[in-house]
This record gives structure tokens, C-alpha cells and sequence, in this order.
């Protein structure tokens, strides 16, 4: 999962994929670290989507390059085997990304309508008590919440952890 490109999150996986987990890997060898530890699938994809990835200074022009091209967010342009061949063999090749990020719509069904922001949906909770309380303990009224305001996602994760009623209590005030 810490290696899947964006396109993932459109459903395409094809052999470019595995040269963007290349470059990620070796993007974690030179840093110690995966740039998508700890995210889920949703956040890994919207990450992918938007990362620059940061590279100490002692890194190779050649390297660096390198992993620029197997990291391309358009798959279409991203390298395959005979760029990555012509690099390591000291040719010049140039690395194009026309990869346009569009954020993926977030919203939440409940009772048959779409909700896009946490106020709307929070009245329309108050106005529909029992429908709610079955509505946040779903995963995606957490996901939704994760994309809205990620910062509120462990509160909210530990107030669902209540009884129902004053849960959702909770989490309207």
C-alpha cells in the first residue's frame, strides 16, 4: 500500500505502477523513511497525487532524476524500462509529468441526499436522530470526516466509542 501511484485510486494498475513503487522505494532507501507511512488507501492516493518528494542535497543529479521519472504522477509519461535503461547508461532523458491533480469529490450520502461539508451534514443529523446514529458508525462517515478535517478524526473516532444517543449528542454540540 505505502507504494501505490494515483492511478490506483481510479482503478488502473499496470506495469508503470511498479516503476513508481521503484521510486518510491528508493526514495525511502536515500531517506529512511516512506513518505506514505501510516496513511490510509484514500489519503495515500490524494498524497500521490500532490507529493514533491524531498531528497537530501548528496544525492546525484543522475539519481535524482531517476526517481523524478519513475515518480511521475502521469502514468503515461512516466518511465518505463527503456528510460530507466538509457539514465543508467549516462543518457540524457527528459522527464515529463502532464499529470493534473483534480481532488476527488468528497461527500456523504445520508438519507438519500449528498452532503459536502460537516454542517449540512450535522443538521441534517439533528434532524433525522435514529437514521444518524446508524449513519456514524458506518466507515464511510469516518472516511467523509478524514477528508473534511482531518484534525478532528481522533476526537471523533473516540466520541462513536459511547452510547449511540449520547454520541451522536456529542458529536452534533
Amino acid at each position: 500500500m505505502n507504494y501505490l501511484p494515483p492511478e490506483v485510486g481510479r482503478g488502473i494498475y499496470d506495469s508503470k505502477a511498479d516503476y513508481y513503487s521503484l521510486g518510491v522505494s528508493l526514495v525511502q532507501l536515500i531517506t529512511g523513511k516512506n513518505p506514505f507511512e501510516g496513511m490510509n488507501k484514500r489519503k495515500m492516493v490524494t498524497t500521490a497525487s500532490t507529493i514533491e518528494f524531498s531528497l537530501p542535497p548528496m544525492v546525484s543529479p543522475m539519481l535524482r532524476t531517476i526517481i523524478e521519472g519513475l515518480t511521475v504522477k502521469d502514468y503515461d509519461t512516466r518511465w518505463g524500462a527503456e528510460e530507466l535503461e538509457k539514465a543508467l547508461a549516462g543518457e540524457e532523458v527528459e522527464v515529463v509529468d502532464n499529470f493534473v491533480y483534480v481532488p476527488p469529490e468528497n461527500s456523504f450520502t445520508f438519507n438519500g441526499e449528498k452532503y459536502k461539508d460537516l454542517k449540512s451534514l450535522a443538521d441534517a443529523f439533528a434532524d433525522n436522530w435514529n437514521d444518524a446514529i446508524e449513519a456514524i458508525n458506518t466507515p464511510e462517515f469516518l472516511e467523509f470526516v478524514e477528508i473534511s478535517d482531518d484534525s478532528l478524526l481522533e476526537t471523533i473516532k473516540e466520541i462513536l466509542n459511547e452510547e449511540p444517543n449520547n454520541a451522536l449528542y456529542r458529536l452534533l454540540y
